[in-house]
């Protein structure tokens, strides 16, 4: 359901071939809908790594598909109202704290090489992609882009040229 109450197709999810494998789900990411997720009763116990984890219907998805493969039903089982969702309105720092969080706990948890190493890898691309909601989120708090250090750079850029020194002081303060 959009933001005007209209019902379209899922744009949001893609089924990727090969999609009842834990190798698939881990490499792209949950292609599976929460409200139509059915499964067994096959969990013992959960993970402490569980415990700590932001995004728990991925992880579960995962902890499930060790135990076989997943199956798809295309029958339409519910009602995606697009944004209003409990991460629909966070920020994307936060949306990439939490995936951070996320690859931190599979990584624990999983002791299968293949997967973590593909875990592993996503957790990488996770650090980037927070490290640049950091960057956009406080780039003008950061002391390197402050007036003071750009105009110092400025000057050290033009050291030799005076002139071009002298008009932009000029020009700044109106003289």
């Amino acid at each position: 359901l959009n933001v005007n109450n209209e019902i379209v197709p899922d744009f949001l999810t893609s089924i990727p071939d090969n999609y009842e494998t834990m190798e698939t789900l881990a490499r792209f990411g949950n292609y599976i809908h929460t409200p139509s997720a059915v499964f067994r009763n096959c969990i013992d116990r959960f993970p402490f790594e569980f415990q700590h984890c932001p995004i728990g219907d991925y992880f579960l998805y995962l902890i499930l598909a060790e135990q076989g493969k997943l199956k798809y039903l295309p029958q339409e089982m519910a009602v995606y109202r697009y944004g209003v969702g409990m991460f629909s309105g966070k920020s994307a720092l936060n949306l990439a704290l939490n995936n951070v969080k996320l690859f931190a706990c599979l990584l624990s948890y999983f002791k299968e090489e293949k997967i973590k190493k593909i875990i592993f890898e996503r957790y990488i691309e996770a650090l980037a992609f927070l490290n640049g909601a950091i960057e956009n989120q406080y780039k003008n708090h950061f002391i390197s882009d402050h007036v003071f250090f750009r105009a110092l750079k400025f000057f050290a850029t033009n050291v030799r040229r005076p002139q071009i020194i002298l008009k932009k002081v000029l020009f700044k303060f109106k003289f």
